[in-house]
C-alpha cells in the first residue's frame, strides 16, 4: 500500500513538472519592457483554451528595495474588482433576487452618481467619522450620494466608484448578507480562487511581503512607492469603495475569472 501511494505521488509530481515545463517563461521579455518604460515591476500571464501558456515577472515589489516581484505574488486588482461585483449582481438577477429594480445604470457608470473626486472633496471628513459595519457605512454612502443632485444626467457616462457602493448596498438589502460574503460565495469559492482576498495587501514593511502601488512623482516620470493611508481611512474607504476596487489575488487565480 505504501509503495502504491509513493508511486501515485511520484507520478503526480511528474505531471506537475511537465505542466510547469510547458509554460513559457517570459520574464526576460518583460524585463525589457519594464526598463524601457521605467516601471518598478511588471508581471504578465497568458492563457489559451483554459490553460496557462506563458507567465513571468520582472523588477521589484517596491522601488528602492531589492525584493523581486514574483509571478505568484498577490496583487491589488483595483477597478478590475468591479467585474466581480457585477458578476455577483448577475448571479443574483439569474436567481430572481431582484424584482422591479435595476442595477444596470450603477454598474455601467450611467446613474448620474458623483465621481470619486467630488465625493471625497465633499465628504472625506464625514467618511472618516463613520462607525459601524461595512454594510452600515455603504448604506450611509448610498443615502449620501443619492440625496445629492446627479453630477450628470442619468444615462450619461461618468466614472463613479460610489455607484458600485450603491449597487452593493442594493444587493445587501435584497439578500440580507454583506457584499464580502456574496463575492466570496459567487466568485472566489465558485471559481476556487483560493488566494483571493478583500482589502489592501501591501503595507510599509521592509522588505515588502507583497507588491506596493506606485505613483509618479510631481512633475516627473519617476515612480515613487505609494504610502499606506491611515488605518481609519483604509477601513472606511474599503467599506465605501471595496466593491469597486479592493479585491486582490494572484494572477493564477485571476485568470480563472
Amino acid at each position: 500500500m505504501i509503495f502504491i501511494i509513493i508511486c501515485i505521488l511520484f507520478f503526480q509530481q511528474l505531471q506537475n513538472d511537465r505542466v510547469l515545463a510547458a509554460i513559457a517563461n517570459v520574464s526576460a521579455d518583460l524585463e525589457l519592457i519594464r526598463v524601457n518604460h521605467n516601471m518598478p515591476g511588471l508581471s504578465a500571464l497568458a492563457f489559451k483554451n483554459g490553460s496557462i501558456v506563458a507567465q513571468g515577472a520582472s523588477g521589484y515589489r517596491r522601488l528602492g528595495n531589492p525584493t523581486p516581484l514574483l509571478v505568484t505574488d498577490r496583487i491589488n486588482l483595483g477597478s478590475n474588482s468591479k467585474w466581480m461585483t457585477a458578476t455577483v449582481a448577475g448571479r443574483l438577477v439569474d436567481q430572481n433576487a431582484f424584482r422591479n429594480a435595476t442595477l444596470e445604470q450603477f454598474l455601467a457608470h450611467r446613474s448620474g452618481v458623483q465621481q470619486s473626486t467630488t465625493f471625497y472633496s465633499r465628504y472625506y471628513d464625514a467618511l472618516l467619522a463613520q462607525k459601524g459595519t461595512f454594510c452600515q457605512i455603504r448604506y450611509w454612502v448610498t443615502e449620501t450620494v443619492l440625496k445629492d443632485v446627479p453630477e450628470v444626467q442619468p444615462g450619461e457616462f461618468l466614472y463613479a466608484n460610489q455607484g458600485y457602493a450603491v449597487a452593493a448596498a442594493m444587493m445587501e438589502q435584497i439578500t440580507g448578507r454583506d457584499w464580502e460574503s456574496l463575492v466570496q460565495e459567487h466568485v472566489f469559492t465558485a471559481l476556487q480562487m483560493t488566494s483571493a482576498t478583500i482589502g489592501v495587501v501591501y503595507d510599509d514593511i521592509i522588505p515588502p511581503k507583497t507588491p506596493v502601488g506606485h505613483d509618479l512623482a510631481p512633475n516627473k516620470t519617476i515612480p515613487v512607492p505609494r504610502p499606506l493611508p491611515s488605518s481609519i481611512f483604509l477601513r472606511n474607504d474599503q467599506a465605501a469603495t471595496g466593491p469597486a476596487g479592493y479585491i486582490a489575488c494572484t494572477m493564477q487565480d485571476w485568470v480563472k475569472f
